[in-house]
């Protein structure tokens, strides 16, 4: 049956509402219309930057580019920068056949009206978002939900996995989103939008990469060949994100993946300065500071978090994040905001030490013979669902806890499959699933800083990660490669201890030390539940500490009881009845349960604005909703 095209007035007025949403607005918007369906497209949330629109001479092919993005393919193996003109030029000759050759975390959009097709390439880990929605009279796609939401014609059921999803893992697998007609474009897909419909595919996925010889057989790579890989991988991964920036912002913790991204922003960067974030008590500052001076940094800030300041940043922090992000980590906001004010680029050094430590490796994970059942075990110990259940039993509805019970789980297998066949080991299965998901919870914090800067993730590169899970196991376990590459590339670096051990990076941790953190862990936790809460003691291992800042802060306290409290979030169909008042009653007894407070607190939070910004449908989020039978077929009309 022949659709009846959207009228272009409508279009105009679509476009402007979806700008609207928007924080910043859209960069550059795209609307094009084919003979059944009118396709509409935001590119990027923040004007200028890194996000750029080129046609070519006879205007049959647009593309617009969002990210840092270069291109090696069909230039005789030669890197170059890919800006939109070169990808005009380069899709026209290649067409969908250069997208594995590219690399950086981007978005692409092709309009290519001779084919009447839209083609949207996301990079090969996902840290850029985009989220489309396919209605009776149009196609849309966007950085971000809000953007969508924008649309009248977008339904405003609920997920119920992805619901149980956020609040279990904090983060939402695979193409899920908050509403069931919202979904989200997987890491390393291209998204082919024609008259014909929507289809998808996988271009790229960082995986096994071992070398063979002649005979057929693996190749042994040895310690001291991986570490002079591993440099120039780093060395080359640092200078695609660093290209073209003058000044850049490095965040630096006490930990050793943001010193090894101090040093190697240096040899790409004439003025690289560094920032902490962390309360006063932080031990990260003095180790941060020392580590800023020995690399040469150009100045150095300590950015100090305070709890007075929270409820306003978290807010602001959780709309801009779609609600994907801890209310822990919105506590950043206003310093990214100051920081990329003096910076043109800011670079952050997330999961370096996961994925070239391998310091969670056990024997039993290196060998290959495990089965399916033993390797989705091993995953979900890691993800720690089965410890949490029956405190969810306590807090949320039967629908959400049987959409774990029956669903999350499958989605967890379902994910793992796509790690399967990265290598022969399921140790690195695993790291590789996590880099994939488990990052996720990581990059609500990351997303802020695009608003606000260019950003890069210097480990989150194609060639680094194929190589690192083509060696064998024990070549990164504990640290060893790790030790090596740092002791190499920095070795001034190296030499000063780090948070986690108290020790140099080559140098075993006192074991005294390693009794004391556990000690003195395990004295704050008896304190805080022998005196039901009232006594509090201070962990300077945290950069931020939600629990404490609960139970310190009056005004912090009033705000997240006041949120979860209030008339319409205890009836929010997820909890189950007195759910969230049982909750806060526990955590006011002594219990620690900041981890689930904070996701449920930025969850509330980002419901308050979709109902304060008319983007909720014709349901208020914000008034009393004591109809609990809204459920039906585990969705909700929000």
């Amino acid at each position: 049956m022949r659709r009846e095209p959207v009228p272009e007035e409508a279009n105009r007025e679509l476009l402007r509402r979806m700008g609207s949403a928007l924080r910043h607005g859209p960069t550059y918007t795209l609307d094009w219309h084919f003979d059944e369906r009118t396709a509409i497209a935001t590119i990027a949330p923040r004007p200028g930057g890194d996000t750029a629109l080129a046609w070519d001479g006879d205007r049959t092919v647009c593309v617009a580019l969002a990210g840092t993005c270069s291109y090696a393919g069909g230039n005789g193996g030669r890197e170059g920068r890919a800006t939109p003109s070169a990808l005009v030029r380069t899709w026209r000759r290649e067409g969908e056949c250069m997208a594995p050759g590219l690399r950086g975390e981007f978005v692409v959009g092709i309009l290519d009206a001779g084919k009447t097709e839209i083609t949207l390439i996301v990079g090969p880990f996902g840290l850029r978002r985009l989220y489309y929605a396919v209605t009776p009279h149009i196609v849309l796609f966007a950085p971000e939900v809000k953007a969508i939401l924008a649309c009248r014609e977008v339904e405003r059921e609920v997920d119920d996995v992805a619901i149980a999803d956020l609040v279990s893992l904090s983060y939402v697998l695979g193409e899920r989103t908050l509403f069931r007609a919202i979904s989200r474009v997987p890491a390393g897909t291209m998204l082919r939008i024609s008259p014909a419909g929507v289809d998808q595919k996988t271009y790229v996925q960082p995986g096994y990469g071992g070398r063979v010889d002649a005979a057929g057989e693996e190749e042994a790579v040895g310690e001291g060949e991986a570490v002079v890989e591993v440099i120039r991988l780093l060395r080359q991964a640092a200078a695609r994100q660093v290209a073209g920036a003058a000044r850049v912002g490095v965040s630096l913790s006490g930990g050793l993946d943001s010193r090894l991204v101090l040093a190697l922003a240096r040899e790409e960067a004439s003025d690289v300065g560094a920032y902490t974030f962390g309360t006063y008590r932080n031990e990260e500052r003095k180790i941060a500071q020392t580590v800023a001076e020995a690399a040469g940094a150009d100045d150095y800030s300590w950015l100090p978090l305070r709890a007075d300041r929270l409820p306003e940043e978290l807010t602001a922090a959780v709309w801009m994040t779609d609600g994907m992000i801890e209310a822990t980590s919105g506590r950043t906001l206003n310093s990214i905001r100051e920081q990329a004010g003096r910076r043109d680029m800011l670079l952050v050094g997330l999961y370096g030490e996961s994925i070239l430590g391998g310091d969670k490796f056990t024997d039993e994970e290196i060998r290959t013979d495990l089965s399916l059942d033993e390797e989705l075990a091993g995953i979900e110990r890691g993800l720690g669902l089965q410890h949490n259940l029956p405190l969810w039993q306590h807090i949320f509805d039967a629908g959400v806890i049987r959409a774990f019970e029956d669903r999350v789980r499958g989605d967890i297998a379902k994910e793992y499959a796509r790690s399967r066949g990265v290598s022969p080991f399921f140790s690195d299965r695993k790291d590789h699933f996590f880099l994939m998901h488990r990052a996720r919870r990581y990059l609500g914090e990351a997303c802020l800083e695009s608003y606000f800067a260019s950003d890069g993730f210097l480990f989150f590169d194609y060639d680094l990660v194929s190589y690192l899970l083509s060696l064998p196991p024990a070549v990164r376990a504990k640290h060893r490669l790790y030790a090596q590459v740092m002791a190499r590339a920095c070795p001034v670096l190296a030499g000063i201890p780090w948070q986690r051990t108290g020790a140099p990076v080559y140098a075993r941790a006192p074991r005294t030390r390693r009794w004391r953190r556990v000690v003195s862990g395990r004295f704050r936790d008896l304190t805080r539940k022998a005196s039901l809460g009232g006594i509090d003691l201070p962990d300077p291992s945290r950069a931020t500490d939600f629990d404490r800042w609960y139970r310190v802060s009056h005004l912090f306290r009033r705000f997240v009881r006041d949120a979860l409290l209030d008339r319409g979030a205890v009836c929010r169909p997820w909890y189950r009845p007195g759910g969230a008042e049982r909750l806060l009653r526990w955590q006011d007894a002594g219990k620690n349960y900041s981890f689930l407070i904070s996701r449920l607190l930025a969850l509330e939070l980002y419901w308050r604005e979709l109902g304060r910004r008319g983007l909720d449908g014709e349901v208020d989020p914000g008034t009393a909703r004591s109809e609990r039978g809204m459920m039906k077929g585990g969705t909700t009309r929000v």
